[in-house]
């Protein structure tokens, strides 16, 4: 595999939930420990990143809130798209 696109790859998995595991299963099954031209690997291997349940705090999430005008906005946008993929509108 292309280590531009393998590579590729494994960042989208770092940002999505449980991809590490999908990257352990590709390595297992299709990848393995390729090299590149470089003689280096052609990967790095993804951070392990510990889950843990998280509390924020009410007055921090109030104070970054979108105000109301904005809220319209997104509502708004959000019916004109759905509409939209519905077949509904222009």
């Amino acid at each position: 595999m292309n280590w531009r696109v393998k590579g590729g790859i494994q960042k989208v998995l770092g940002h999505i939930p449980f991809g590490e595991r999908l990257h352990y299963e590709l390595q297992k099954r299709v990848g393995g420990q390729h090299r590149c031209a470089l003689g280096r690997p052609a990967h790095r291997p993804l951070m392990h990143v510990r889950v843990r349940p998280v509390s924020p705090d009410p007055e921090r999430l109030t104070a970054l809130a979108a105000p109301p005008d904005r809220w319209t906005w997104w509502e708004d946008r959000l019916r004109r798209c759905h509409a939209r993929l519905a077949g509904a509108g222009p």
